[in-house]
């Protein structure tokens, strides 16, 4: 997964202000929050602090986190880190957490969320190699900020021998609706967050 830079620059965003590097790790500036154990969110995690360098960080599954007075950003992974208690003076920055939507109200004032989807070539080398006579691909998706992400994604499935059908979606009412029109069209089905 790629996340260098999006983390860091929403956190400026939100109302975080400029973050030393180096405080961050020693005084627990960016503390990072992980649901679990689970592969997604290491992955997530380590391409969060390759971007950004080491932070303090703590693991659901073996201990509650500890936030520290000069903590300023919390980000974390998975839906149970995202849901948790922090303080309202701290930005929260969310990502892999299907189907939670935190409004600023829900928790003070500064929480964004971020999503975060595999490089397109990523993406297609590993559908290609889990399904290798893939020759047509739906990408089902309805937020306007995956349309460049899509084309990035045609281009690299089109190196594949695979042929993307793009299907943007009014809402998610549309989706069962579009999944039926899709039937025997299509050899895989991918759902942009």
């Amino acid at each position: 997964m790629n996340i260098k830079g999006p983390v860091i620059l929403l956190a400026a965003l939100a109302g975080a202000g400029p973050i030393n590097r180096v405080a961050s790790d020693t005084q627990g500036v960016v503390v990072a929050v992980l649901s679990s154990d689970l592969a997604p969110y290491q992955e997530a995690f380590r391409g969060f602090q390759e971007a950004f360098g080491p932070v303090t960080v703590f693991n659901l599954a073996k201990e509650e986190p500890k936030i520290f007075p000069q903590t300023s950003v919390i980000v974390t992974f998975g839906g149970k880190a995202a849901l948790k208690s922090y303080p309202d003076n701290a930005t929260l920055i969310y990502c892999l957490a299907a189907g939670v939507k935190i409004k600023a109200g829900d928790r003070g004032p500064r929480a964004v969320k971020v999503y975060i989807v595999p490089r397109p070539a990523v993406l297609a080398s590993r559908l290609k190699a889990l399904q290798p006579s893939l020759s047509r691909l739906a990408i089902l998706w309805n937020s306007e900020g995956f349309e460049d992400y899509v084309i990035q994604a045609k281009r690299e499935f089109f190196f594949l021998g695979v042929k993307i059908v793009s299907e943007r979606l009014a809402d998610s009412d549309d989706l069962a609706a579009r999944l039926r029109s899709l039937q025997g069209k299509v050899g895989a089905l991918w759902l942009m967050p």
